[in-house]
């Protein structure tokens, strides 16, 4: 395993001398899951690049001086594991004017653990950790009036790869007989994206891993091409002999063998790597074997700096054998060849893409073709992979190093070549709509005759996930109208799942996660077409008036009051509407103004986060009682500086009386957002298979936990006929956890996903704090009440099937959810409530989203809705217990309205914050009431039935 110091802040493009800036870093594994548990001294050294004077050096030959003064203060910092990173003031010595630029680099400090005697004074850290290299600074002297400091160009940090200020650089020695083939003192550079969420350019220990052996002489590699060139030395030798044999003639042996090797190697011996990301094992192969023609590959949003890298090792590559190209994985019908040597680090951390791997590295390989695979153990769902791989390749472990693994894979001879169209058959229609739509592949490695592929999304990443998930469907589907039961021991289900058909609600969720092709969106029901559009496009669906014929903001003033051109207000009657389909689905859309949605907006952004209300960052961070929207409001007014310690939330863990002496879980707060279980792969270990986690690398265990810990309660149903409040016994909420990162303001604010009001709910366990009763905001139970009342039955013909009285409804619960725009709520049903019969009111802001109603299980197929920004969803009767989910929020559907605007400066920051947001608020009724009439029916076309209930017991009070 390897730890990787990662700077927060980067340093500038740009820094006056004696002119402070400063520079925040922390250490974390590849793929920041986990921070480094010990406390270690690093050292800060200014490097700085001379041209080199040795002969034969070219102009592009520099030598790397470290300039131990070319800081005005210390080099030697500590870094703290308890507070997770650490800050630095960095200025530029006078020493360092007479150069026009240097680089920062951050580094293990070797002086603590080493003494004069060679003794350690302490013990070296166990894992190794990589320094970090800024990107060249240009150096500018300082002023000649110090009273009046320039201070250094400012950059806009945003998630770019052009943004040089977002990549940190990092360097690789070459071992010795690889010094003396490209000089001394040479490195491999390879430049990585210092941003958390682009994880596709980030270096992964596998990778260094890889790197670090194939290098070696005696690596794997190596031996197999020394081995090579001997089998084509002996084959020239035995052709020459025959030569002579014949009476050919007396031929030199030196120009026989040469011209022989030659025509018995293939022109190009190409090696092709899948999933490059940075393309660190790409360049340390082209670069240790010159005769090797490299193919790095990766999506799109990878390829600028894999581009970048392989261009700053160019004098590590002067045979030019190594290029970039875009490859997916889920193309079908490539024109490939088979490839001499396959290089795969970190691929299968994945199980959604397993299928279309394997099939990628089935297309470019044959019974000749040794694939190389770096492999770290992180999950068990990795097995998969190769328990399928095993089905056509022979699988030899040849190196290992801790966690990491290092396989070889060769073809079968019996293997049957599988092509990616026999694996996901399609029809011919969808076929050729996707060979239009779909960009090809076009690379050094394919059959030209085809034009350069076009730009695609930024995430690309997805593609494969939801593209696979499809595909599975389609080739589901045909598995299924050939069979009727499905074979869970087949080879191609190792996880015994029954995969044979989704249900419809599936299907129609995978139809809109699909990233690639772009779902159709007009296939969703909207509700905002004019009605006379509306009704017959869609005759399922029915219009009713609301209760009295009149409009919202006759019922409550909080839905703002419409204007008509002549500034008049308006007040003609609004109309909700009914579907077949989904009895008690009642949709109002257009409900509120835009200054209206404004207003809540920022109620459950700012008002409404704030404490006693809690949030899902409440379990591992120490929120202030003001709430966290505040703290990102200073920041963005500049009230208080980004850099200010005061602005980073603290870690609970940190911060916490440890009175219990015993550690978190680190996973607590890893949710399974699809809904679904990973697949264990419980299947017998293969003697070739990756090993399990070693004893060695497990978590360190525990201190013993206090005894007798509360147990989580057994889940007994509660319905309204018997309403029966729960014992108030604890509920084991999940640990603090010390490796989730420290973000600032701006960042965490965005991770935050709900808001709870009202009766505080208990997520893990699904039920509600009956104990822990926040005061519910006022306006939000006037609202509530208000739509209540609006849909009540008291209207013409009794157009509403499941009316609830709207003196019964009392606001009792709330969850506010906060949408990023790759979020998603797979479906499920809300049970938790008491009172099954009393509405459940939602309202929607910012972006649009697929909403999916469905029934009363996942066999019956979902309508999907498109939710907009002001509409109100009100699900009453049997549509409080239907699967419903939001598998989709629709990119720049934000109304105008609510963006960026110069006659509201205060509003700027909401609108920053939805740019790339949606926030749904759900308000319902926990309690029966206390006497209470319930009117319920078999269908909607039967006649109403009235049932008075009148409930004695003192429901409206929580249990002690």
């Amino acid at each position: 395993m390897y730890y990787y110091i990662r700077l927060l802040k980067n340093t500038p493009l740009e820094a006056v001398i004696q002119e402070p800036f400063k520079m925040v870093f922390t250490i974390t594994t590849d793929l920041t899951e986990k921070f480094y548990e010990s406390p270690c001294k690093l050292r800060c050294q200014t490097v700085v690049r001379t041209p080199s004077t040795a002969p034969g050096a070219t102009p592009d030959d520099t030598i790397m001086t470290v300039m131990p003064q070319g800081l005005s203060q210390g080099y030697s910092l500590d870094y703290d594991p308890k507070i997770g990173y650490c800050s630095v003031d960095l200025r530029m010595a006078p020493c360092m004017t007479i150069y026009d630029e240097c680089q920062v680099v951050l580094s293990l400090d070797p002086a603590p653990y080493t003494s004069n005697n060679g003794k350690a004074l302490i013990a070296p850290p166990e894992y190794e950790i990589l320094p970090a290299w800024s990107l060249p600074i240009h150096l500018k002297p300082a002023p000649l009036n110090f009273s009046k400091r320039t201070k250094h160009r400012k950059v806009n940090r945003k998630y770019l790869i052009d943004t040089r200020q977002d990549l940190v650089e990092r360097y690789f020695k070459l071992p010795p007989h690889l010094t003396g083939v490209h000089g001394p003192g040479r490195s491999l550079l390879v430049r990585e994206d210092a941003n958390e969420g682009f994880m596709a350019r980030h270096i992964w220990d596998s990778g260094v891993f890889m790197t670090k052996h194939l290098m070696l002489p005696d690596s794997w590699l190596s031996k197999y091409m020394r081995e090579q060139d001997k089998k084509a030395l002996e084959a020239s030798m035995a052709e020459l002999s025959v030569a002579e044999s014949t009476g050919a003639g007396a031929v030199s042996t030196e120009s026989t063998t040469a011209t022989t090797v030659t025509s018995i190697r293939p022109k190009k011996r190409v090696c092709l790597e899948l999933g490059a990301g940075t393309g660190l094992v790409g360049i340390a192969v082209a670069a240790a074997f010159p005769e090797l023609s490299v193919l790095s590959t990766d999506l799109d949003e990878a390829l600028a700096l894999m581009q970048q890298n392989v261009d700053a090792n160019r004098a590590l590559l002067p045979q030019n054998n190594m290029e970039v190209g875009f490859l997916d994985w889920a193309e079908k019908d490539r024109q490939c060849e088979p490839v001499e040597i396959l290089l795969l680090a970190d691929v299968v951390y994945n199980d959604l893409s397993h299928e279309f791997l394997l099939q990628t590295v089935l297309d470019y390989s044959d019974e000749r073709t040794k694939v190389l695979l770096g492999y770290k153990f992180r999950h068990e769902a990795e097995q998969q992979f190769f328990e399928r791989a095993k089905e056509h390749f022979e699988i030899e472990l040849v190196h290992e190093q801790d966690t990491m693994q290092l396989f070889v894979l060769t073809r079968k001879l019996s293997s049957v070549p599988v092509t990616s169209a026999q694996l996901h058959p399609l029809p011919k229609e969808q076929k050729a709509n996707q060979q239009e739509s779909r960009p090809k592949y076009i690379s050094a490695m394919s059959k030209p005759q085809q034009p350069s592929p076009p730009p695609m999304s930024n995430r690309q990443r997805k593609i494969m996930e939801r593209q696979a998930e499809k595909n599975r469907l389609a080739a589901a589907a045909k598995r299924s109208s050939s069979t009727s039961s499905p074979n869970p021991n087949s080879p191609n289900n190792p996880s015994g799942e029954n995969t044979s058909a989704r249900t419809p609600f599936r299907e129609a969720e995978l139809q809109f996660l699909a990233r690639h092709p772009v779902p159709d969106f007009s296939l969703a029901l909207d509700f905002r077409l004019p009605a006379e559009e509306l009704l017959r496009r869609y005759p399922k669906v029915r219009r009713a008036r609301l209760n009295g014929g009149r409009s919202l903001s006759q019922f409550s003033e909080l839905f703002g009051f419409k204007e008509t051109k002549d500034g008049q207000d308006q007040e003609e009657e609004e109309y909700a509407y009914l579907h077949e389909d989904h009895p008690g689905l009642i949709y109002i859309p257009a409900a509120f103004t835009p200054a209206a949605q404004r207003t809540l907006i920022k109620g459950c952004l700012k008002e409404y986060s704030r404490h006693p209300n809690k949030s899902s960052l409440d379990t591992h961070y120490k929120v202030p009682s003001s709430g966290l929207w505040d703290l990102h409001e200073n920041v963005y007014l500049k009230k208080q500086s980004p850099d200010d310690p005061a602005v980073f939330v603290p870690r609970k863990a940190d911060v916490d009386n440890q009175a219990n002496g015993y550690g978190s879980d680190d996973d607590d707060d890893d949710d399974d957002q699809d809904g679904e279980q990973d697949a264990n792969g419980n299947g017998k270990k293969q003697e070739t298979g990756p090993r399990p986690k070693p004893q060695s690398q497990q978590p360190a265990a525990k201190k013993s936990k206090p005894s007798n810990p509360p147990q989580r309660r057994a889940m007994v149903p509660i319905t309204n006929e018997t309403p029966t409040v729960p014992d108030n016994v604890p509920k084991i909420d999940p640990e603090p956890s010390s490796q989730v990162p420290i973000l600032p303001p701006s960042q965490l604010i965005r991770k935050m996903r709900w808001i709870t009001l009202g009766y505080q709910y208990h997520w893990p366990s699904k039920t509600y704090h009956f104990d822990q009763n926040a005061p519910f905001p006022k306006e939000l139970c006037v609202l509530s009440k208000a739509v209540v009342a609006a849909v009540d039955n008291d209207g013409e013909k009794g157009e509403f099937p499941y009316p609830y009285p709207a003196e019964d409804f009392v606001a009792e619960a709330g969850v506010i959810n906060y949408y990023q725009l790759k979020d998603r709520l797979m479906g499920h049903v809300d049970r938790s409530e008491l009172n099954k019969h009393a509405p459940l009111v939602s309202f929607s802001f910012g972006h649009s989203c697929i909403y999916l109603l469905g029934g009363p299980t996942r066999e019956q197929s979902p309508t999907p809705i498109l939710l907009q920004s002001g509409d109100i969803l009100v699900m009453t009767g049997p549509c409080r217990s239907a699967f419903h989910g939001v598998p989709r929020i629709i990119e720049d559907t934000l109304p105008g309205y609510l963006q960026q605007d110069l006659t509201d400066p205060e509003w700027d920051i909401y609108a920053d914050y939805l740019a790339e947001a949606r926030i749904n608020l759900n308000i319902r009724q926990v309690y029966p009431p206390k006497s209470s009439t319930t009117t319920t029916a078999t269908s909607t076309s039967d006649p109403i039935v009235t049932t008075t209930t009148t409930t004695t017991t003192a429901l409206d009070t929580p249990a002690e």
